[in-house]
């Protein structure tokens, strides 16, 4: 995961595509690219909007009529800088309940919580 994030970190947007585009269905993928420091271009659950920081933090996919067009989309933010930070203002308030609520038990929130925990009680002893 921390190889994975440092490689989306050098880039501007991500791809965060689901499996399904069922309600409700919203997976790690997204949060992944966000937490890396870019945007996400998503697809997938219809409500995602519930599970982000705010609406214009991510880049729905679905909102375009042919890749061409999210394309020449991402190229016209990538050219504009002042349009591209708009996607990175929710860094800047603080996160809204319902998402530090799952930031808080998400998968890699909870696996670097076992780690602490297993070094806090078993560090330094021998197997």
């Amino acid at each position: 995961a921390v190889v994975k994030r440092g490689v989306m970190s050098l880039y501007k947007f991500g791809l965060a595509f689901e499996n399904t585009r069922e309600t409700d269905y919203v997976t790690e993928k997204v949060f992944e690219v966000l937490r890396a420091g870019a945007v996400p271009v998503y697809l997938g659950a219809p409500n995602w909007r519930e599970f982000v920081p705010m609406d214009h933090s991510v880049i729905d996919a679905s909102d375009f009529e042919s890749p061409t067009e999210l394309g020449l989309y991402l190229k016209h933010l990538s050219a504009n800088e002042t349009l591209y930070r708009e996607y990175h203002r929710w860094r800047e308030q603080p996160l809204p309940a319902q998402v530090a609520e799952l930031e808080a038990t998400s998968f890699h929130w909870n696996l670097c919580r076992v780690c602490g925990w297993w070094q806090q009680n078993f560090s330094g002893r021998a197997g």
